[in-house]
């Protein structure tokens, strides 16, 4: 089973982590993804967005680091949907060198995805994604308690 999903959408990814650390190659696939979506995006990952359902997984340190090399000082715009006051802490951490995260609560999902930039239209594919890929992970209930 994994610990991380991914999947992308556009100029978007969605992330679905479990309540534990990314697996190497997750994170590995999670950096190419990334990578893929900046080319795209003009080399501008700034026009992208990267939206997370977590019951805590996040990444370690090595995997922060990676993180924090592949953006470069480069703002990443991402939120953070998690009702686990842990990965509140590590988002504080990765936004030293990423001022542009975001962390809600499952409840607040919506504000999450507005500054996400996603389309109201678009929020029941966004969910309907992150409900498939919390089937990879075993259930997050991240994804679980948001209700449309």
């Amino acid at each position: 089973m994994k610990n991380l999903a991914i999947e992308r959408l556009g100029a978007f990814m969605v992330l679905v982590h479990n309540e534990n650390t990314p697996l190497a190659s997750e994170w590995d696939e999670l950096l190419a993804t990334a990578n893929r979506l900046e080319i795209d995006s003009g080399g501008d990952i700034a026009r992208s967005s990267t939206v997370i359902f977590t019951d805590g997984g996040a990444p370690n340190t090595a995997q922060r680091k990676s993180l924090q090399a592949r953006l470069k000082g480069k703002p990443a715009p991402s939120v953070v949907i998690t009702d686990n006051i842990m990965v509140r802490g590590i988002s504080a951490v990765i936004g030293l060198f990423n001022r542009d995260i975001s962390v809600y609560g499952s409840k607040d999902w919506k504000s999450a995805l507005v500054r996400a930039r996603v389309p109201e239209e678009r929020y029941a594919e966004f969910l309907d994604v992150a409900r498939r890929l919390a089937l990879q992970v075993g259930g997050c209930q991240a994804v679980s308690s948001v209700a449309e």
